[in-house]
């Protein structure tokens, strides 16, 4: 990258990093860990009240 342009320095790397990339989706409904870690808890309280309920 530092070919096409000399401004880009190390630091750059940090941010482009794909998993530090997917770390910071921490919105409703993003990819962050703790995003997806509530996500869980929802459905598996949703499936709970499910319970004993037919489709």
């Amino acid at each position: 990258m530092q070919a096409l342009e000399p401004r880009i320095e190390e630091d750059v790397y940090a941010i482009l990093d794909y998993a530090a990339a997917v770390r910071r989706r921490e919105t409703p409904g993003g990819t962050g860990p703790q995003s997806i870690a509530a996500q869980v808890a929802q459905l598996r309280s949703w499936l709970a009240g499910m319970s004993g309920t037919t489709i």
